[in-house]
């Protein structure tokens, strides 16, 4: 196999950061710089600066770079969905094929190691990328305050060396990483599809959901000044919420997005706190923000950045841009449709922040002689947890239709028949007890939680007190032994592996394994389909507690797990693998769908209009289906068929 390593640098007067990597790719102005590339087994490094007048900075051209792209079998790169993309467009196919591409940034978050090179080599203990290369590309990658390029030949030849070093850096990091199994290399081309066909969007309504961004703010800046007693009076603010939070005995560090979300998990959070930092956490997310995001980032009228491959460590995606995999549900106080068609008919009209997220969704929408097809498997995670507790009652329940979330409402509510017709938010309120019950989550958490639902009337989010919320709590762990037996009895299993070197220690009655691959530091949690996630350096603490080292927020941090962590990743990694078998006899079976977007739990589809309540029936069917490796698992799905996005 003749493997080529390459790098890229580029420059265009479209902003990357703002406009993604696909719709910077396809901008007129983007063309590449410099290329570097190396084949394996070779010690050369080839270089070429494509700046007129500048060639001679390399040691080779751009025709022998194109030519070595086709001769290739395999082409290795970092995050290549970017250096793809901007080869494909500015300079042509050269015998690019989705076959022959190797994302190391994809294998890396698929062994549970930072996306980002830099990190990532510091984590293999490879030499990185020089420190001025952040430098030199800011200087060559976008125009000058005059509006033209910098074409200095001392810059660009500095930018050569540190593009060589790149791809110095990039071939241990290559024979480091182990390769995507041939299940995961067809999940990774599988989103690149995906991302390929995009979601087809409504331009018209981004456009006026976008332009209502003043007012949201406006609007979100009211909250903070009631929360904080007029001490913040706009999300701008960051010094000012830093120090409130301080005087409310929260000594946040700092307000990166990354920050904020870590503490956002700490237990005995404040209350008004927690609503503080949820608001600056998500406003970024606010509706406007999305739409505008999404119009940022669109071709031709599609969103290309839907789903990034293995962005979470259970095995599911995340979105880029505008994360799609975070949308607000539809809160069914209004009519998605009369909302959409007032916002089209009176563009200078009034509307909340709760109108434009219950029709954000909406904003995707059905191609000319097609319909989508939105599917769902039924409280996944809720059966997946109960299935590896071997909680038989619950599970026959469930397989009889019953509703769980709307009888653990009922039972705390003392509301006699409710159901998701007649109580639509309170059932979906206690959707979060048991889950989060589920996962084991403490009673500060779950009553900041209860607080901040919009999903409840006001009244009811208002007058519920701390001990109200703990009585519920308890309630449900009450009812719920199985679950605290199998939260015990994951830990344990975790601290045996540690303790027994060698030794393969099942958990949940025999579904899922620990094993310490103690010469690698490495614990493997093996899942029922023999999909392993994976734990770096386990550890008991001085403690007692549990803990290992993990990729998040870009780099390599400890963190702490016990039975209810263990249980949340198992559930959800689970669950991703059932979305992906589901996905997968899709494909095979019904070669008139496409599918374009995942979400957790769901799978959204293009299908032929004359077709689309057929095949609506016949996903759900798959969707139903037990995988082999799963036997006693009851799955449910439901599907609706729509010519906008609406679940």
């Amino acid at each position: 196999m003749k493997k080529l390593l390459l790098d890229i640098e580029t420059r265009s007067r479209c902003d990357l950061t703002k406009a993604g990597a696909r719709r910077y790719a396809v901008d007129p102005s983007t063309q590449i710089t410099t290329a570097c590339w190396k084949w394996t087994g070779e010690r050369v490094v080839h270089s070429a600066c494509n700046i007129p007048g500048l060639a001679h900075l390399g040691n080779s051209t751009m025709a022998s770079f194109t030519a070595a792209i086709a001769e290739a079998d395999r082409i290795v790169a970092h995050n290549i969905a970017f250096d793809a993309s901007v080869i494909f467009s500015t300079i042509g196919p050269c015998g690019l094929d989705l076959n022959k591409l190797d994302d190391t940034m994809a294998r890396a978050q698929r062994a549970a190691l930072p996306g980002g090179l830099d990190a990532l080599c510091e984590a293999l203990g490879v030499q990185g990328k020089s420190m001025d290369g952040h430098r030199l590309v800011m200087a060559t990658c976008k125009p000058r305050k005059d509006g033209t390029f910098n074409e200095d030949g001392a810059l660009f030849k500095a930018l050569l060396d540190y593009n060589v070093q790149d791809v110095h850096c990039l071939e241990p990091v290559d024979r480091m990483l182990p390769p995507l199994s041939p299940d995961e290399l067809e999940i990774w081309r599988r989103t690149w599809t995906k991302n390929a066909r995009g979601l087809p969007l409504d331009i018209e309504l981004c456009e006026r959901i976008a332009a209502k961004r003043a007012e949201i703010e406006l609007e979100i800046a009211n909250d903070l000044r009631g929360f904080t007693g007029g001490a913040v009076t706009a999300i701008t603010q960051r010094a000012r919420i830093q120090e409130w939070c301080k005087s409310k005995g929260v000594p946040i560090p700092n307000l990166q997005r990354a920050t904020v979300e870590s503490w956002l998990d700490m237990e005995a959070m404040p209350f008004d706190v927690y609503q503080v930092l949820t608001i600056l956490f998500d406003s970024g997310g606010s509706a406007p923000t999305k739409a505008q995001a999404l119009l940022d980032r669109h071709v031709a009228g599609t969103f290309q950045d839907a789903t990034r491959y293995y962005g979470a460590r259970s095995g599911r995606g995340t979105s880029e841009g505008a994360n799609l995999f975070n949308l607000v549900r539809p809160s069914g106080k209004h009519d998605a449709t009369q909302v959409i068609e007032r916002l089209k008919a009176e563009p200078d009209g009034k509307f909340t922040n709760t109108e434009l997220s219950d029709v954000l969704r909406g904003v995707v929408c059905a191609l000319v002689g097609k319909l989508l097809i939105d599917a769902d498997l039924a409280n996944i995670e809720l059966r997946i947890s109960l299935w590896l507790a071997g909680d038989s009652k619950k599970l026959e329940l469930l397989r009889n239709g019953a509703d769980l979330y709307a009888a653990t409402a009922a039972n705390a509510l003392n509301i006699p028949g409710l159901t998701k017709k007649t109580h639509p938010k309170e059932r979906q309120m206690f959707k979060s007890v048991v889950l989060g019950g589920g996962y084991g989550v403490g009673v500060d958490k779950l009553f900041n939680a209860f607080k901040t639902n919009k999903d409840l009337p006001y009244e009811v989010r208002r007058d519920l007190t701390h001990s109200q919320v703990a009585a519920i709590h308890a309630g449900y762990r009450d009812a719920n032994a199985p679950l605290q037996m199998m939260w015990k009895g994951l830990g344990e299993a975790m601290r045996a592996a540690l303790a027994y070197r060698g030794a393969i220690v099942p958990a949940c009655g025999g579904k899922v394994s620990f094993f310490w691959r103690k010469d690698e530091d490495v614990m493997d949690l093996t899942l029922p389909s023999g999909r392993k996630i994976l734990h770096y350096k386990p550890r008991i603490n001085e403690e007692g507690e549990l803990t290992f080292w993990r990729a998040k927020h870009g780099r390599m941090m400890e963190q702490r797990t016990w039975g209810g962590a263990l249980t949340e990743i198992l559930s959800q990694s689970i669950a991703r693998d059932v979305i992906v078998a589901v996905e997968r006899a899709i494909e095979a079976e019904l070669p008139d769908v496409h599918l374009i977007l995942d979400i957790y739990d769901s799978v959204v589809a293009l299908a032929p209009e004359n077709v689309a309540h057929e095949r609506m029936g016949q996903i759900v069917e798959i969707m139903r289906r037990v995988p082999d490796w799963a036997p006693g698992l009851p799955l449910d799905a439901e599907a609706t068929v729509t010519e906008r996005m609406e679940k």
